[in-house]
């Protein structure tokens, strides 16, 4: 912004002020898309970990019961053994996808709540309306309950190769 001599004090200072919150809207916008940015792509990184693990173990565990059919007796016991084993990777896929969806939610809200944010000329320059306060609380409830998915689905993962150790070993 251009400044000439012989403006008044109050003009010098509306255009600094407005250079101000300028800066500060450019700021608030950069950074939150950043933040979200690399909250979404972590997020995702850890849903597809455990989807691939969980679904590439029901399809093992699967392929080797297929491979049992029609075997002797031991072989038909040792396939129901496997069993709960199977249904816990298979359990684990599905928390991986409950998770996406609770992503989707929480991302959502937290789109929401930014967008809410009132970008005003007078200091402090963004005002956080009651409305944003609300998206972000039921933000952080999904975004908790997709990090309880996730580490579900994880768990999943170490019970059913523990569950699977066990049938094999005995």
């Amino acid at each position: 912004m251009e400044y000439n001599e012989g403006e008044s004090a109050n003009v010098v200072g509306w255009k600094l002020n407005h250079e101000a919150a300028l800066i500060q809207h450019n700021r608030h916008s950069a950074t939150s898309g950043i933040l979200l940015e690399s909250v979404f792509s972590f997020g995702l990184e850890a849903i597809r970990t455990t989807a691939i693990l969980n679904g590439g173990a029901v399809i093992a565990v699967f392929a080797f019961l297929g491979a049992l059919y029609g075997k002797d007796g031991s072989a038909i016991e040792l396939a129901r053994e496997l069993l709960p084993a199977a249904f816990t990777f298979a359990v684990g896929a599905l928390l991986a996808g409950v998770a996406s969806g609770f992503a989707y939610f929480a991302q959502f809200l937290y789109s929401g709540a930014h967008d809410d944010v009132k970008l005003t000329w007078e200091h402090p320059y963004c005002d956080n309306p009651p409305s944003q306060d609300r998206r972000l609380r039921w933000g952080i409830f999904w975004h908790v309950l997709c990090v309880c998915a996730v580490l579900a689905s994880y768990g999943c993962i170490i019970l059913g190769l523990i569950g699977a150790w066990a049938a094999l070993k005995g």
